[in-house]
């Protein structure tokens, strides 16, 4: 997940459905002994709770699933998944489980004892109808009170819908403000909205501002801790373009990888923010033969507060491509593509990437005939790759070459539930995007994130010194 969990002196999660809320509390920090700095505790993590948005569940053609799994030992250790149906599942260690979600609103994933470290959620959305086509899958979030999110349109032919999720049991307020390509949108009804306590607000964003082609967003708890994503669907006469879910991540950055277009996209369209003041930006693409400055965004200023949309040229992605943000101040980034399926399309998008330094998992829908991890890191690695399916494993290793897109099939053949995990090995730092291909809707690409708490411990920020007496 991308969000701040770790400046809390506490982890503290939880969400409603089916009037469940479940706090965790890590563990207590005990005052230094001598006047002066005190280092940073690590306490282990013995409670996590994952919160999955946006579940736009009930509407005719779209099947939703929520996914959770567990992954190592575990020492017994279960997990509760809560829909908002509700439903309870327990998930032994090693293993999967799937449930249906038939209404809309978020649901809540939660693990307690050793294996709590090791738990991963996925959501799924998968059309089934003519008008409905897609695919779309995202990790479930931890709360934080600050997301940042790119990507969604209001052209036509295009609805995308901001959910936020309040995952607490007393209300929360928060202020969202919203970018386009025609600057920062003075909308009142964006701040100070309340949500009331274990329930999910949605704002369409051609109601706040319409007719742009891309969005940029900032949710901000003033109150409370919540989470976020935008569902975006696409739609031409009766016929679906696709569907996706944009995930938020954390924080602008002045440089980063900003997702890997899968080969054979269509209409990749990088989108760069500036938020507050201008700045100066070059975009380079990483491919198989080494990085290269994109034509005509060698060298690029961004207006402040406006969003800019950056053409990747068809040519340019005949290979798997990075694509790598340098900028003179922080920035938001996004890019988004189609995705060419058996002559149909599906809609695709990815921010930032966050490095993995140890570990990052997710789940695989039984609908999805392939998955494929496409990585990138700066200097050789020797990655493993571990996939679990039931009581079997298998563990393969993928030399990650550097600087260049590295791929690797992990599942191919529908019909089981995997869980992946990835492992960069010593000294490594790997960054990575998951291709799914659901034959029977649609595909989509997500950032593979690292696992909250993957080392089994959140660092505490240590308590000052008391020097008054």
């Amino acid at each position: 997940m991308r969000t701040n969990w770790w400046r809390n002196p506490a982890l503290r999660s939880g969400l409603l459905v089916g009037g469940t809320l479940l706090v965790a509390v890590v563990g207590q920090v005990a005052m230094p002994p001598a006047p002066r700095p005190a280092p940073t505790v690590v306490v282990p993590i013995s409670s996590l709770a994952l919160a999955c948005p946006a579940l736009p569940a009930g509407a005719a053609g779209l099947a939703v699933s929520v996914r959770a799994g567990l992954l190592g030992n575990g020492s017994g250790a279960t997990a509760d998944v809560q829909s908002s149906a509700p439903q309870h599942a327990a998930v032994p260690p090693n293993g999967v489980v799937t449930l249906p979600v038939r209404r809309p609103g978020a649901a809540l994933v939660a693990a307690q004892g050793q294996a709590a470290p090791q738990l991963v959620a996925d959501a799924s959305l998968i059309g089934t109808t003519a008008t409905t086509a897609g695919y779309a899958e995202y990790a479930c979030q931890a709360p934080s009170a600050s997301q940042w999110l790119v990507g969604g349109s209001s052209v036509v032919g295009r609805t995308s819908v901001l959910n936020i999720a309040n995952i607490d049991d007393t209300p929360a307020t928060v202020d969202v403000d919203v970018w386009s390509e025609q600057g920062k949108s003075a909308a009142r009804s964006l701040q100070g909205i309340a949500i009331p306590p274990r329930s999910v607000k949605a704002i369409a964003l051609a109601l706040v501002d319409p007719g742009r082609a891309v969005y940029a967003v900032h949710v901000m708890a003033a109150s409370g801790q919540v989470t976020s994503a935008i569902v975006d669907r696409g739609q031409h006469a009766l016929a679906s373009l696709g569907i996706d879910v944009i995930e938020p991540f954390a924080q602008p950055l002045a440089s980063g990888l900003v997702g890997i277009v899968p080969g054979g996209s269509r209409g990749a369209t990088l989108a760069l923010l500036s938020p507050g003041v201008p700045t100066a930006v070059h975009v380079s693409l990483v491919t198989s033969d080494g990085t290269y400055p994109l034509a005509g965004a060698e060298n690029l200023t961004l207006d402040a507060d406006r969003v800019l949309r950056v053409p990747i040229p068809d040519a340019a992605v005949t290979g798997d491509v990075a694509v790598l943000v340098q900028a003179d101040t922080p920035v938001i980034a996004g890019v988004a593509e189609s995705l060419a399926l058996r002559g149909g399309s599906d809609i695709a998008s990815e921010p930032f990437m966050a490095p993995i330094y140890r570990n990052a998992s997710f789940t695989v829908d039984a609908g999805v005939s392939r998955a494929t991890l496409l990585l990138h890191s700066d200097i050789a690695v020797d990655a493993t790759v571990i996939d679990a399916v039931g009581a079997r494993r298998t563990t393969t290793t993928v030399h990650v070459r550097p600087g260049v897109v590295t791929r690797l099939r992990v599942v191919n053949g529908r019909g089981r539930t995997h869980l992946i995990s990835v492992l960069p090995g010593t000294d490594g730092v790997v960054r990575g995007s998951v291709l799914f291909e659901a034959a029977s809707a649609g595909m989509d690409a997500t950032s593979v994130a690292p696992l909250l708490g993957v080392r089994g411990y959140v660092a505490v920020p240590p308590v000052a010194p008391d020097v008054s007496r």
